[in-house]
């Protein structure tokens, strides 16, 4: 998503905002590990609901939309869904 938006730009930017989004998911969850004592159950369970919500809109009406789009779409949705499925079983064990 991000390296379509900035498909244009030079490579220099790319990596930099790359690397930005990157650094900011780890410091997202950093900072969560050393705040998570002084939260309540019911507040990490909303963080982890908003989090995967919006994981879920990314998917659904951003990423799928424009794998459909790619010449060899199958092999690209077919990926998509057997690592969704991965994901989901892993949180069964």
């Amino acid at each position: 998503l991000i390296y379509a938006t900035l498909e244009k730009e030079n490579r220099t930017k790319r990596h930099i905002v790359i690397c930005a989004a990157s650094l900011s998911t780890f410091l997202g969850g950093l900072l969560m590990a050393l705040i998570r004592p002084f939260l309540s159950e019911f507040v990490i369970g909303i963080l982890i609901g908003i989090a995967l919500g919006m994981i879920l809109y990314i998917l659904i009406f951003e990423l799928i939309p424009h794998l459909l789009r790619q010449k060899k779409w199958k092999v690209s949705l077919l990926g998509t869904i057997l690592g969704i499925l991965i994901i989901f079983t892993s949180f069964l064990f």
